[in-house]
């Protein structure tokens, strides 16, 4: 990093940059502690904020009106490294899960309150879950979302979880109180799973992939329709994912992953 101050420096860029900087190291924002943060004025961060936002660098949650990383950031995160390309080395795991279990596969990434699909391949079946590539999904009621969940904190959870929201049948949990339970057995077991609670006819098992949070926090899961995804099954599934996650860990940073 250069230590020197450019000779003809520009104030608004600086502030950008300086902004994105605290983004980038993890911290969620208000409008008034941007304003803080900067030594500005909170219609000089709200202006920030509005434009960053508008590109795709930060998001604002709906619910707390926070602002944190958002999508193009992290793009350009991860093209900064490149040479670790998390992608590049999954690919080859995501199609060995494919060819397994002939069904869909998706690596995600923890994006903001969401949970962004950053690459799927296709089961070849005739009837099957399509790819989500690019996708924002739900972290509530989605299996990469829950695994993804469960290694946050109880405020990363309620701030990023609505204490009620709607589910798609009567069995399904619909509060942040029931998250909270589920979140505490997904630690536990390792896997988060989703039956008919993210789309109807959709089964889904997911486990985060176990690397530094600074690299982002990635799950691969695999999704079926719910007629090939019996219980018996999951055991086996749980199995397969847990082994391509510790894998593609060991190969992204072979000397930080045990």
């Amino acid at each position: 990093m250069t230590t020197t101050a450019p000779t003809y420096p520009i104030e608004s860029v600086d502030r950008t940059l300086r902004l994105l900087t605290i983004f980038a190291n993890g911290k969620a924002l208000t409008v008034s502690a941007v304003a803080e943060e900067l030594g500005v004025a909170r219609s000089t961060a709200h202006r920030l904020l509005a434009m960053l936002e508008h590109h795709g660098y930060v998001r604002q949650d709906p619910l707390s009106k926070v602002y944190g990383v958002g999508a193009q950031t992290l793009r350009v995160g991860l093209a900064a490294v490149r040479d670790l390309d998390i992608r590049g080395v999954a690919r080859p795991h995501l199609e060995a899960l494919r060819d397994q279990f002939e069904e869909t596969p998706h690596l995600t990434v923890l994006d903001g309150g969401t949970a962004l699909v950053v690459d799927s391949l296709e089961s070849r079946q005739p009837v099957r879950v399509g790819s989500r590539v690019g996708i924002e999904m739900s972290l509530w009621s989605t299996a990469s979302g829950r695994a993804l969940l469960a290694g946050q904190t109880a405020e990363f959870v309620e701030r990023h979880v609505p204490e009620h929201f709607e589910a798609l049948h009567p069995d399904a949990i619909g509060s942040r109180a029931e998250m909270l339970g589920l979140l505490k057995l997904v630690r536990q077991q390792g896997y988060a799973t989703s039956f008919g609670e993210f789309e109807t006819d959709l089964a889904s098992i997911a486990v985060v992939i176990p690397i530094p949070s600074t690299l982002g926090n990635f799950a691969v899961s695999l999704s079926a329709p719910t007629s090939r995804m019996p219980l018996d099954r999951v055991p086996q599934v749980v199995e397969a994912l847990q082994g391509h996650a510790a894998s593609i860990a060991s190969e992204v940073l072979p000397d930080a992953v045990e």
